[in-house]
């Protein structure tokens, strides 16, 4: 009866070792099956203009479960966004058995100024969002502004009033389409946004003669929410516009009484 019990013994332990190697075998085929069927072949990049599908690729799709349609929107979106200058979000997701979407969202970056040997790159809040040893030649370069110290993802030190100013410009130089070579400002001149005098109502830029009396340059008329730029001597100022005008802040302030 011992000898019985113990050739069964062994037949259960060999039958366990068999059963465990087929499992095995399974899970191996599974996993081949699952990294093989869902291999990413396909990648599209969205809402992107600082840099190239190639690069993308490269800084967001990283570790080894990059090329898996399903495990990527996991593992990738969870990578640190600051390694990424210039985009503030992104995301992942799967938009077919071997292709994934890239989602980005780009910081609103609307001027950069130089500092020490660099250049250092602002939003419309005036929050310094990145730095870099070249220039981007697309965003608009402001000379005159000077910073002594600066934290990344926080306001520079400079004054609001300049501040509105690069950004009021950056916002006319994007909706023209144009970017000049550089853009000089100090802290004696800057625009704002006032409301058209009564008296000026009803009657053209070029009747006002604006420039030559008040030493402003109307740079825009803004209109329910829609900037006007085609600014010339015949322009109307009607009462439902506000202008954007450019000048001597003591210009403006004497003007407007402010």
């Amino acid at each position: 009866m011992r000898t019985s019990n113990y050739k069964k013994f062994k037949l259960t332990k060999s039958a366990a070792k068999k059963t465990g190697l087929a499992v095995g075998a399974i899970l191996l085929t599974g996993i081949i099956f699952f990294f093989s069927f869902f291999h990413v072949t396909h990648v599209e990049v969205m809402e992107n203009t600082h840099y190239s599908k190639k690069e993308l690729k490269k800084m967001i799709l990283t570790g080894a479960f990059s090329s898996n349609s399903i495990l990527a929107p996991i593992t990738c979106s969870k990578a640190k966004v600051e390694n990424v200058p210039y985009v503030e979000s992104y995301s992942v997701s799967r938009s077919g058995r071997n292709s994934i979407v890239i989602g980005v969202k780009e910081k609103n970056v609307v001027g950069c100024i130089p500092y020490l040997d660099s250049y250092i790159y602002f939003d419309r809040n005036g929050k310094f969002i990145e730095s870099s040893r070249t220039r981007d030649e697309d965003v608009p370069y402001f000379e005159g502004i000077t910073v002594k110290k600066t934290v990344m993802n926080e306001k520079l030190p400079i004054k609001d009033a300049v501040l509105n100013t690069a950004v009021a410009l950056s916002t006319i130089f994007a909706k023209n389409d144009m970017t000049p070579d550089y853009i000089e400002l100090d802290d004696e001149h800057a625009i704002f946004e006032v409301t058209i005098p009564e008296e000026w109502l009803g009657k053209t830029v070029g009747q006002l003669d604006i420039r030559k009396k008040y030493k402003i340059n109307i740079m825009a008329l803004k209109e329910d929410g829609r900037m006007d730029l085609g600014i010339t001597p015949g322009t109307l100022l009607g009462d439902e516009a506000t202008m954007l005008v450019l000048g001597n802040i003591r210009d403006i302030e004497r003007c407007f009484k402010l």
